[in-house]
């Protein structure tokens, strides 16, 4: 429903889930019959990363905690899409769960990043994340068709129904972007943000990249998430700050 009081839904527990234990970040839903079931990624466990379901009360406005989904393929759980009930693709921006090791991946700057699907009983490892486009098919299969370089780390994508475009929210230094993870209140550790916008070419082979926001971390530090709607730009961050930006001329951007 559409809420404009700037307030958080309360949440109904179940089990032993409980606030401190629920670190959230990638979200997404999934409506059948008018049930609106909210997914949410979780970092609150220092052993495993899972995905946390929720049931949304519309008319109380409230989530109701369904369950905990867990499995050997959630590691270090970034987004998630939502595909069907219990059926959704997640993906890891490290492979390793240690910090210690995800420090190292991050210096070297590697691709160890991944894309698993859940299909509701088990989880199955697909492929290594660069920066890739993929055909999903009607039996939720996948396949590669092409794969852009942007040469930054980047962390969620927003894609524009009407023009098929992809926004892409990143960090181009990343070692940066992971101290700004570690301790987000120190203000000399701010994250450089950036947004790129891909444009396709008709061939779905080639492809136009525009730079329409960059930033050393003075307005807004760790871009995690990005969102361009009639010429807007909402531009979020890891930690706190949601930058609003107008965009004059959207078709040179």
């Amino acid at each position: 429903p559409n809420d404009n009081t700037n307030r958080g839904y309360p949440t109904e527990r179940s089990g032993d889930f409980t606030s401190k234990k629920f670190i959230p970040y990638g979200i997404s839903t999934y409506v059948s019959r008018g049930r609106i079931t909210v997914y949410v990624t979780n970092s609150a466990s220092n052993t495993a990363d899972t995905v946390e379901a929720f049931q949304l009360d519309q008319e109380h406005l409230t989530l109701r905690h369904l369950k905990t989904i867990s499995d050997t393929t959630f590691r270090s759980l970034a987004d998630i899409a939502v595909v069907g009930a219990d059926r959704f693709f997640v993906t890891n921006y490290a492979y390793s769960r240690a910090r210690w090791l995800q420090i190292v991946e991050f210096a070297l700057q590697t691709s160890f990043g991944s894309l698993a699907y859940y299909d509701g009983h088990r989880g199955i490892y697909l492929e290594k994340l660069y920066v890739r486009i993929y055909h999903l098919h009607k039996d939720m299969s996948i396949s590669h068709d092409a794969e852009i370089s942007l040469l930054s780390s980047p962390n969620k994508l927003f894609i524009e129904e009407a023009t098929g475009d992809i926004w892409a929210a990143l960090h181009p230094v990343l070692y940066k972007a992971h101290k700004h993870i570690q301790n987000p209140l120190d203000l000399q550790q701010r994250s450089p943000s950036q947004v790129l916008r891909i444009r396709l070419q008709p061939d779905g082979q080639s492809w136009v990249i525009t730079e329409p926001f960059a930033n050393d971390g003075a307005t807004v530090w760790g871009s995690s998430s990005v969102v361009f709607h009639n010429g807007a730009l909402l531009i979020g961050s890891l930690f706190g700050r949601l930058l609003h930006c107008d965009v004059d001329n959207p078709h040179i951007v």
